[in-house]
Order: structure tokens, then C-alpha cells, then sequence
């Protein structure tokens, strides 16, 4: 930290230790409002990469971007809550965001000439210029001279410059990234905003002009009566992906409407079927983008397609030819029903040169063949030299004008199967006899598992988990993540799907549902069990048809450019190795990804709020004293809400004037009227020991010994003091406040040690019923307890006053383990003094 960071920092903390808690405060509760964010965040990313969800990458940008801002606030917040050591932690989040930033930063898209390129051209064979189409057509005549039509492409660069004149490119990514591929009604209604904003867009004169001399430079004066066929050419079309059918053709088209065919084509990029089509086959907007073919129009006599491979049949070693008369048209769009020719490859004379490019015309009358055996023979030669110039098999469009002109109108890759792995499953199961034990809950991970029943609780660890179980938690822990390799499912009490443990579990593939009411009842351990995610269903037994259908396991990733990129980016934002707040890597430099700083970030925050109130700093000043009718010495520190408006200025305050939702309810708990405080005072009589051991002369009374609590309206950090032993307790709950949460910690006692042990038992006992993740180290305890539903916070923080009441002196009752599974059930009959048992 520089120097004056530092004496900024310290001086803050001797001259203004109220100010400085209320910063922290603030702080805090951003903080976790923001961790709730980053978490949904990164749960719609993995849920997009890991169930292969349908978006536009324009989606994933967004997302990313809104959580690369969260969690950067995140660290400004943590920096704030924990003073001096949190620099490096920015240092490895600017490395690991400009990494996973690399994909995702695309060049800008170039504008510049060529805007038109003639079919003839050499320029006219690049890609990434001419589109797929126009690019395979410049190839044929360049490589090959086969016959193809005059004609001209308007590049991709044209292109980008239409959008960038007319600024189309933003509103169109912001229609992208909102696009639901679940909803048709969406999908129609962004491609029907999208062709509008094209639509009412102005082609720019130096594409117009460009488009002028190239039908000047083909085409003679005597020629402009002619027509032609404005065509797509996208990038990516015609490749690997052919993207047949998606975009449109305008035909017949005449020379002073190019420009308004040319929008159209443009247009058709962002068509429903279109968008559906890319999204799903894993090409961003950017991949593809589109270049307009322009070729003359052909009077064709017939016309049709020919496969250098049987799509039906692959693996027969033949051409076939299907031939329509007149265009293509009906042909392509399956309103005509073709003629075939199968002509076996063997038999095949390969067309070289353009010696052969008139056949004799097809024939007309109706009682023969459309083309006779010569004819298909002649056109499935021309076939075979595609399919070996482009080293794969070919999908190729011919006609033939009255003359017996040949023309090769398009050739693509011969695409034999479906993509089904891109398309989403349907995981519907009908007829399921097996008895349902729950239903509902909410998806953490999709997917199907089965085994049995393994309960996790406070009697049992980790590692007693067995292989193949269906486990059951009272909460989703991060802890839980060492298991995830060998359990089936994962079911629990409470959850999110936004949590650090669904985080792991999508990307282990291994089925959640979290909170399921009385879990622990409605699945009994041992039981053999079939868990549905997808449709929130849990089965008695072994569901085999369930068990052995694809949706019980997560479906391999489609190697599209799409997926590959999201594969880079994600192993930057969701693997979790900061599992353990204990071990020794748990520091900034042991981040490996956003989730880590994430987790490291909260786990750190909650550290230093759970500890505020035990900064002797609070003890010097700006503490108002509370009295209530228990024997305790109380200071409250106000940041903020705390203590109502009226007594902020009082030196003394009462129950009445608090303000703070969980401070009250924990006071609420103390004061129970069955709670027999007697005499009793909660001095501090082992701080005060050792100070009169060292030769001090102290006051009982001193402020030192007394509790304390930092208050906010939704918020409540206190140190409270009970003799040999002490007690922190961390809430928050309330308006504004999305989940609940409460942290609690136990240690210390006048009595021996087995004793110490035995109040260890009991207080785990109460708090696991009271369903705390609760955890110990000999007479040390913690626990945490999580809820979304604010009445039961308060209950649960009612509840832990109670306890506090009733185990102030607990560990000098206690004296055989016998004692206390009787004395929890006693706690939960209503009985808070246990000095008669003594």
C-alpha cells in the first residue's frame, strides 16, 4: 500500500473508529448484494456452456462484461472491509479478466475497399471477402473453368460499412443479447425489429457507385435490359455448415432494384429461421458476416441438385442427380418432386477444360426422361471434378438454358447428417410407475442420478460419504465439493443455484436440487432413489429407462467455434480451487479464476465483519451504553439505522430505541421470560484474571469487560462476554437483504476441559436441529445458518438468544455424556435453566 494510502488508513482508524465501522458496514452489505449478483451471473454463463443453451454470443459478452464490473467492485468493497493486503488481489484479477477477455475482443470490422469484386477476380476467392457461396463460385472458374454465370459479389466490407453509415450495429447486439431461442414469439419478434431497422436503413452512395461500375464493366449497354439473381454469401455458409435454405434470394431481379434486393438479402441474415439456424450450429453474429452474389439470370430449361455422395445411403458409391424442369426453385424449397439419377462412381468420365459445356437440350416431351442417361452422365462428370478439386464430397446446384447450356450455380460440402447433438432434449418421461417421493425444489444441475440414500450431518464427515449414494445436506456447502467425483446426486434443504457449490456441481454434470422442505423425512437413508432434475421429481427405486436415456448425462460439447470459445472463457470464470478458507493457498495469490476471487472475497469479508466488534478500537469512543433487564454490560456502535432517529444522541438507551431487525431479535431471545438469570452478572472473569495475575490494578466495571454490538437496521455484529467464555454472533436480515444469513461462534469455559467438551455437544445438538452448517474443534463452535424467508431469521436468531440464556453456565451442569441428548430435548420443550440437574 503507498504511503499516504496508509497514513490515510491508520489515521482513519485512531481519529474517526465509528466512521470507519459505517465504511466497513456500507461496505459489507454491498458487498454481498454484489456477490449475490456475480453468483446468478456466473450461473447463467455455465448454465449456457455446460448444458450447451442456445445464445447469441452477444449474450455471453454482456454477461461477462456485467460480471467482470461486479466483481471488480467486489474488490474495491473487500478493500475497504479489509484495510492493507488486498492489493495483489486487483493485480490477478486484471490478469485473469484481460485472459479471458482475449476471445471476446474481436477486431474491429473492416469498412475499407474492395466493396465489390467480379466473379472473375482473384481477390474474388477469399472467404473471408466474398462469402461462402460467391468464394466456391470464383474458385470453380479460377481453378477449374467450368461454366458459371457473370457476375459480381458485394463483399463483406460493403457489408460492415452499410451497418457502420447507417450505426446498425449496436441496436442490433442489444436485440441479440435479450433474444430468448426458447420463446418462437421472441425469436420472430427480434428478426421482425431487426429487418425494419435494415429496412429503413440507406445504402451508401459509394457502394451504389461501386455496384454501377461493376454492371458497366460486365455487362454491355445492350445487355441492361436483362435480369438477375441477388443471392446470399455469407461467411460460413456453404462450408462446413451450409446453411441451405436459411437466407433469402431475390430473382428476377432488375438492375435499378439491385440495392433494394441487396438489403433484403442483408436482411435475411437475421430472419427467425436464420437466427436459429447460426445460434444453434454455434456461429456468433460477427463469423457471419454477409456478402450479396449478383449473377445474371439463367432461363433454364431444367435444373436441379447433385450429391457426389447418397445422403440416404452413404456408404453406396454413387452420384445422384435430382433434375426439375424450369428453375430450382420448387426443387430447393421442396414444392416439386424431382426426377433421380443414380450413376455409379466407377462408371464416371471426369469433365476437364471447357470443351463439354453444351449437352443436348433436355427433352421436352412429357412420355421421357427429363435428362437422358448421356446428359446425367456428362453432369455427374462435372460432379466428380468438384468433388475432388474441394477434396470432399459436394451438394451442387446446375441448370441448363434451352440451348443445352450448362451452368454451375453453387457448390458446398455435402452435409449427410443432421447437427441433433446442438438441439435441445427432451426430457418428458411418460409412465413412470415407480412412486414419487418429492417433487419440486429448485435446479441447481441438470441431469439423472440413482443410488442410495446417504443423510450428512453432524454425525458423520466428509469422507464417510459413500460412492454411488444419492447424498442429502442440510446445505449445499463448498465443502461438498471434494465428493462430487463419486456421488450420484445431491440433494438439500437449502441452496442456490447461484452458489459456489451448483457452480461445481454443473460443471461436474452431477444432478442438484436444493430446497426441498423436510428432505430429510421425505428420503430416508439407505433408500434406494432416482433423481429427475430436469423435471424436479425424485423416484423410490431404480428408474432404468430413466437411468439409461441421454438426459442422464450432460451431452459432449458440440465442437463449434461457439463452444470452443466458451470453453476458454469459462476456465477463467467458474472452476472453484479455494475450497478450504484453512489451508495455506487461501490468499489473493492463490486465485485462479473469478469464482476464486469470489470466494475469497466473501469468505474474507464475513471473517472481518464476524470480528468488528472485538476491535479494541470500538471500545475508546462514539458507543452508546444499553441497558436492558438481564445482567449485562452492553455498548452499541450505530453505522447506520441501528438505533432509532430520537436517541442517536442519548449516552444511554433501551430495548425500545433499538432499531436493528436482527439485534432485536437476539434480545427478544435473552429476555425470555423462562430464562432464570437470577443474580448472575456476565463478567469477564478470565480477562479479568489476567490482568490481576500480571500485577494490574482494574475495575470490574471497566469498559473492557463488557459486550458489544455494531448496528445497523439490517444488520448486527456482537461480542458478547459470558465470564470464562465468550460469543459472536454476525446477522443480517431484513429489507433489501435477498438471503438471510447468520454466523455464530462458541468457545471457552470456566469448567475442565471434558466438561467444555460435553457444552460442545449440546450446543451442536440444538443448533443442528435448529438446521445450522455447524462445524467444531474440540470446545470451539461454528456454525451458519442460511434462509431466504426473513421470519424464519428472526426465529432462528430468537431461538439463539434463548440458547445463549440457557447455556451461560451449561458446562459447569454437564457432567456425563448421558446428559445430553436429554438436555437438547428438554431445550426444545421450552426448558432454559438446567442448574436442578446440576
Amino acid at each position: 500500500m503507498p504511503i499516504r494510502n496508509l497514513f490515510n488508513y491508520w489515521t482513519s482508524k485512531i481519529f474517526t473508529p465509528d466512521g470507519l465501522a459505517r465504511k466497513q458496514y456500507r461496505a459489507f452489505m454491498s458487498l454481498l448484494k454484489k456477490d449475490k449478483k456475480a453468483h446468478e451471473l456466473m450461473a447463467h454463463l455455465e448454465d449456457i456452456f455446460y448444458r450447451q443453451v442456445a445464445v447469441d454470443l452477444t449474450q455471453v459478452t454482456g454477461k461477462y462484461n456485467d460480471l467482470s464490473q461486479v466483481v471488480s467492485d467486489i474488490i474495491d468493497d473487500i478493500q475497504i472491509i479489509a484495510g492493507s493486503g488486498m492489493e495483489e488481489l486487483r493485480l490477478y484479477f486484471k490478469k485473469l479478466d484481460t485472459y479471458a477477455r482475449y476471445l471476446f475482443d474481436a477486431e474491429p470490422p473492416d469498412i475499407s475497399p474492395p466493396w465489390t469484386l467480379s466473379l472473375k477476380s482473384k481477390e474474388a476467392t477469399d472467404l473471408a471477402l466474398s462469402g461462402g457461396k460467391a468464394s466456391n463460385l470464383s474458385k470453380i472458374y479460377q481453378g477449374l473453368e467450368f461454366p458459371i454465370p457473370r457476375g459480381f459479389v458485394i463483399t463483406t466490407r460493403a457489408f460492415n460499412a452499410f451497418f457502420d453509415e447507417n450505426h446498425l450495429r449496436h441496436e442490433i447486439n442489444r436485440l441479440l443479447s435479450d433474444l430468448d431461442m426458447t420463446s418462437p414469439n421472441a425469436v420472430h419478434q427480434a428478426a421482425d425489429s431487426i429487418k425494419a431497422l435494415i429496412d429503413s436503413a440507406s445504402m451508401p452512395l459509394f457502394i451504389v457507385q461501386e455496384i454501377k461500375n461493376q454492371l458497366k464493366s460486365i455487362w454491355p449497354e445492350s445487355e441492361k435490359a436483362m435480369t438477375f439473381a441477388v443471392r446470399s454469401s455469407a461467411v460460413g455458409e456453404d462450408s462446413t455448415l451450409s446453411f441451405a435454405g436459411q437466407y433469402q434470394s431475390i430473382l428476377n431481379c432488375k438492375v435499378e432494384d439491385i440495392a433494394i434486393a441487396y438489403k433484403a438479402v442483408v436482411a435475411s441474415k437475421y430472419s427467425h429461421q436464420a437466427l436459429f439456424y447460426r445460434i444453434n450450429c454455434g456461429l456468433s453474429d460477427t463469423e457471419t458476416q454477409m456478402a450479396v452474389l449478383v449473377i445474371e439470370m439463367v432461363a433454364a430449361a431444367a435444373s436441379g441438385v447433385v450429391y457426389t455422395a447418397d445422403p440416404i445411403e452413404p456408404g453406396r458409391n454413387r452420384i445422384v442427380i435430382h433434375s426439375v424442369k424450369g428453375a430450382g426453385e420448387a426443387l430447393v424449397d421442396g414444392r416439386a418432386v424431382s426426377e433421380k439419377n443414380y450413376i455409379s462412381k466407377d462408371k464416371i468420365s471426369i469433365v476437364s477444360g471447357k470443351e463439354n459445356y453444351t449437352i443436348a437440350p433436355p427433352d421436352r416431351k412429357e412420355t421421357k426422361a427429363l435428362l437422358s442417361d448421356e446428359n446425367a452422365d456428362f453432369i455427374a462428370g462435372y460432379a466428380l471434378a468438384l468433388e475432388q478439386f474441394f477434396q470432399t464430397p459436394q451438394d451442387i446446384e446446375w441448370c441448363l438454358d434451352k440451348d443445352g447450356q450448362f451452368f454451375l450455380l453453387q457448390s458446398r460440402p455435402l452435409q449427410t447428417a443432421a447437427i441433433e447433438a446442438s438441439r435441445p432434449l427432451d426430457c418428458r418421461f411418460e409412465s413412470i410407475a415407480n412412486p414419487v417421493l418429492v417433487s419440486g425444489g429448485d435446479i441447481a444441475c441438470h441431469g439423472i442420478g440413482s443410488g442410495p440414500v446417504f443423510h450428512l450431518n453432524t454425525r458423520a464427515v466428509v469422507s464417510e460419504i459413500p460412492k454411488g449414494c444419492v447424498l442429502v445436506a442440510a446445505n449445499a456447502s463448498p465443502d461438498l465439493v471434494r465428493v462430487l467425483d463419486q456421488v450420484a446426486a445431491v440433494v438439500t434443504l437449502r441452496g442456490s443455484s447461484a452458489g459456489h457449490f451448483a457452480s461445481v456441481a454443473r460443471e461436474f454434470g452431477v444432478p442438484v436440487l436444493v430446497n426441498i422442505p423436510d428432505v430429510f423425512a421425505a428420503l430416508p437413508p439407505s433408500t434406494i432413489v432416482t433423481v429427475d432434475t430436469h423435471n424436479r421429481t425424485i423416484y423410490e427405486g431404480h428408474v432404468p429407462e430413466m437411468l439409461e436415456s441421454p438426459c442422464a448425462r450432460i451431452r459432449p460439447i458440440v465442437n463449434s467455434p461457439f463452444m470452443r470459445r466458451m470453453s476458454y472463457v469459462m476456465s477463467f470464470v467458474s472452476p472453484l480451487s479455494l475450497t478450504d478458507p484453512e489451508a495455506d493457498n487461501f490468499n489473493p495469490g492463490g486465485c485462479r479464476s473469478l469464482h476464486d476471487i469470489i470466494r475469497f472475497c466473501h469468505e474474507t469479508a464475513l471473517k472481518k465483519m464476524f470480528h468488528l466488534s472485538d476491535k479494541r478500537w470500538l471500545k475508546t469512543g462514539g458507543t452508546q451504553k444499553l441497558e436492558i433487564n438481564i445482567p449485562m454490560k452492553f455498548n452499541v456502535l450505530d453505522v447506520g439505522g441501528g438505533i432509532v432517529d430520537d436517541a442517536k444522541k442519548q449516552k444511554t438507551i433501551g430495548l425500545k430505541e433499538i432499531a436493528s431487525i436482527p439485534m432485536a431479535a437476539v434480545l427478544k431471545g435473552l429476555q425470555h421470560p423462562d430464562i432464570q438469570w437470577g443474580e448472575f452478572s456476565h463478567f469477564n472473569w478470565a480477562e479479568h484474571d489476567r490482568i490481576v495475575m500480571n500485577g494490574g490494578i482494574i475495575s470490574p466495571d471497566n469498559a473492557m469487560f463488557n459486550s458489544y454490538a455494531v448496528l445497523a437496521g439490517n444488520y448486527a455484529n456482537m461480542n458478547l462476554k459470558f465470564g470464562y467464555h465468550f460469543v459472536l454472533v454476525d446477522a443480517v436480515c431484513g429489507p433489501g437483504v435477498d438471503e438471510g444469513q447468520i454466523r455464530f461462534r462458541f468457545s471457552g469455559g470456566g469448567a475442565d476441559a471434558d466438561q467444555r467438551l460435553l457444552r460442545a455437544d449440546f450446543l451442536v445438538g440444538i443448533l443442528t436441529r435448529l438446521e445450522f452448517d455447524v462445524h467444531r474443534k474440540m470446545d470451539l463452535v461454528d456454525a451458519v445458518f442460511v434462509s431466504r424467508e426473513t421470519a424464519e431469521t428472526l426465529f432462528h436468531l430468537d431461538m439463539l438468544g434463548r440458547l445463549l440464556g440457557a447455556t451461560r453456565l451449561m458446562d459447569m451442569y454437564l457432567k456425563t455424556q448421558d446428559q445430553v441428548e436429554p438436555f437438547v430435548e428438554d431445550f426444545f420443550k421450552g426448558r432454559y435453566h438446567f442448574a436442578g440437574d446440576a
